[in-house]
């Protein structure tokens, strides 16, 4: 009996290495398959060079932010791994939300959400591997809604050694802590590249400390969200040479606040596009704003319909051109202002705002591009009886030259509504150009277009004043 136990064991280990053996031969057969399967796809032929060319060009196609290019592309094959881990773009922007959340503010491809961490153990070992990917191309970094834990020693410690290499660097944060954390990182050395910045809580945001000490010679482009404006002076020497600025849910409480916001814009020697969303403006006697520069100014007033008059009332702008004002039809308690101090001003951009033609046409009478985006329930014909119907007033915008229309319904696009307001705005004005966005032109067949331009010429309507912020949190 034990004799038999014996061959028997012999026996089953004797079919382990067998088995062992046979998967062996099964990888290595594999393997071969799977470098025969490769050599007859379309992209075999491809030199590396072209290929990379080609992972670059699709990086840029907008994937959903819970995908990466990079990282779907390395997991294809062996060789589309080697290529894709030596180009530095695939891996120039970062972006990492550790939950998902409502954001304050609009992303560039809609909801962030938190993405699968494909071969790495921690939030830390993936943004270290991105970085040494990318190697020394300028790098896009989004964070945002961080716990405690994800801000750990090794993180700031690779932050601080990239800063050099960041060129747009956006944070969002629900713990002031972990945004002091951040930030004292990446402040240690002079950001060389830095080109955008973007900052914000959930609560009001204070600067605790000196941003970017050592200089960011090249930013231009700032948002900060929920700022307390007291803190400004810790941020202004960062910020000598940004043209263009965003501060959304600003609070101005007090006179303090409002001098400090007087004196934050009044610094920015270079700033040309200003975009402001006020949450709160306590009434106060301003002293003027004077911004010898400023080319653009969006204003939404809509939590503090007062703020509206103040600041029109305020801003001294003689290089306005354009200015944008967003969502006045849910301003009850809007007033006019008193006086306007844009002698430049031309263009003038509207959304939800109809009601409040006769007012605008009033305050800005010399506009001679308009610009309306219409909203839901909103069509041609409300736009033609804000502009022409209402009031017993003088001619509204008597030279108006061109008008831009955005529709957001564009299956029911009224093309004859609109060759009536064409064919009234050129009443008593020198209407000569219509700009319409192509979604809507598409929808025009060839004879309703030919109707139109005969009228007026038409151009493809852009709306290129949001792209400064595009790409921002």
């Amino acid at each position: 009996m034990p004799n038999r136990l014996e061959e028997i064991a012999v026996a089953k280990q004797k079919l382990f290495f067998q088995l062992e053996e046979l998967n062996m031969q099964e990888r290595a057969v594999q393997l071969e398959h799977n470098v025969m399967h490769n050599l007859d796809a379309p992209t075999s032929n491809l030199p590396d060079e072209i290929l990379a060319m080609i992972f670059e060009a699709g990086s840029c196609f907008g994937l959903p932010p819970k995908y990466h290019f990079g990282e779907l592309v390395s997991h294809v094959s062996h060789r589309w791994r080697r290529i894709a881990l030596t180009t530095p773009w695939l891996w120039a922007e970062i972006r990492v939300a550790t939950k998902q959340s409502n954001f304050p503010w609009p992303l560039m491809s809609g909801q962030l959400e938190e993405r699968p961490k494909i071969g790495f153990k921690s939030l830390t070992e993936s943004v270290a591997h991105y970085l040494s990917r990318s190697k020394s191309i300028p790098v896009e970094i989004y964070f945002s809604d961080f716990c405690d834990r994800d801000v750990a020693p090794d993180l700031l410690k690779i932050l601080g050694h990239h800063n050099g290499h960041f060129q747009s660097f956006n944070l969002f944060t629900r713990k002031a802590k972990n945004l002091e954390q951040i930030l004292e990182s990446v402040s240690h050395q002079e950001a060389t590249l830095l080109e955008s910045f973007s900052v914000g809580e959930t609560r009001e945001m204070q600067f605790t400390s000196r941003l970017f000490p050592h200089g960011a010679p090249r930013l231009k482009t700032v948002h900060l969200h929920s700022f307390d404006i007291t803190t400004s002076p810790l941020c202004l020497p960062a910020f000598g040479s940004v043209s263009h600025l965003k501060l959304s849910n600003l609070n101005i409480e007090d006179r303090v606040a409002y001098g400090c916001f007087r004196g934050f814009l009044g610094a920015l020697q270079t700033l040309s596009h200003l975009e402001l969303s006020i949450l709160f403006f306590a009434q106060l006697d301003l002293l003027p704003i004077v911004l010898p520069s400023l080319l653009f100014f969006m204003l939404d007033a809509v939590a503090c319909p007062a703020a509206f008059n103040y600041l029109i009332n305020a801003l001294h702008a003689p290089s306005l051109t354009s200015l944008s004002l967003n969502r006045l039809d849910e301003s009850e308690e809007l007033t006019q202002p008193t006086i306007s101090h844009f002698p430049s001003l031309q263009h003038l951009i509207l959304t939800q705002a109809l009601s409040q033609f006769a007012m605008l046409a009033t305050v800005f009478p010399n506009i001679e591009r308009l610009t309306c985006c219409l909203v839901e329930d909103e069509d041609v014909d409300d736009l033609v009886d804000a502009i022409f119907y209402g009031d017993d007033g003088p001619l509204k915008w008597p030279k108006m030259r061109s008008i831009a229309v955005s529709v957001p319904q564009v299956d029911s696009f009224d093309v004859s509504q609109l060759c009536n307001l064409v064919e009234e705005l050129q009443i008593d004005r020198p209407m000569r150009k219509l700009l319409l966005p192509k979604s809507h032109t598409a929808k025009m067949d060839v004879c309703e277009m030919e109707e139109l331009r005969e009228m007026i010429e038409v151009e493809e309507f852009i709306d290129e004043w949001s792209l400064p912020f595009q790409r921002l949190f």
